[in-house]
């Protein structure tokens, strides 16, 4: 008779029990990591904007270049003179529109201004002073300038990129952003003498 052999019911109790490893975080290393994630975050929302506001002044300064162009264009197509709103009972932007040198109208628009262009269509001003001395309005580019490269187009107010900042384009057509204080000093600033000749009409 051969003798079935059955596992013995003690086996299991020689051999060393295994603990059960945990794999859960404590309390404080909980805390340790959402502190280390919310850092890592704001770091990452802070850089995203940033980026944002940059890649929002590079399109501003685009559009002020392309703005600077188009009085350009309308000067070199009307005796070398700049439009005169006033005398033609229409803003600036209606003057080159009408003209055909808006091609685009969200050339009109600064990604960044969330207060004038709602409200107006536009987000941009241009050296219209009102002053014979510091004024382009329907001034002639062949006159006497004293003064070579001055602002022609701006933002129509200043801190939509960055604090006390303001995105222009001179009259040479070149883009920058600058220091309130210098674009104001720049739009006070004599262009030409009032005795010169200005080429109004």
């Amino acid at each position: 008779m051969s003798i079935v052999r059955r596992p013995s019911q003690d086996r299991h109790s020689v051999q060393p029990a295994l603990r059960r490893v945990s794999s859960a975080f404590t309390l404080p290393e909980l805390l340790v990591v959402l502190g280390i994630i919310v850092i890592l975050a704001g770091v990452i929302l802070s850089a995203l904007s940033r980026v944002r506001a940059q890649s929002q002044s590079v399109r501003c300064l685009a559009n002020l270049h392309g703005l600077s162009h188009a009085f350009l264009q309308y000067a070199a197509d009307n005796g070398r003179v700049l439009p005169n709103p006033s005398s033609a009972g229409q803003s600036w932007e209606q003057v080159l529109d009408d003209a055909g040198y808006i091609g685009d109208k969200t050339i009109l628009m600064c990604p960044a201004d969330q207060e004038v262009y709602p409200l107006v269509g536009s987000s941009y001003d241009w050296r219209d002073t009102g002053d014979p001395n510091s004024s382009l309005a329907g001034q002639s580019l062949s006159g006497s300038l004293t003064r070579t490269n001055p602002i022609l187009v701006y933002e129509t107010l200043p801190g939509w990129h960055s604090k006390k900042k303001v995105n222009v384009a001179y009259l040479d057509g070149n883009a920058a952003m600058l220091d309130q204080k210098d674009w104001l000093a720049d739009l006070e600033a004599p262009i030409r003498s009032v005795s010169g000749p200005t080429g109004n009409q």
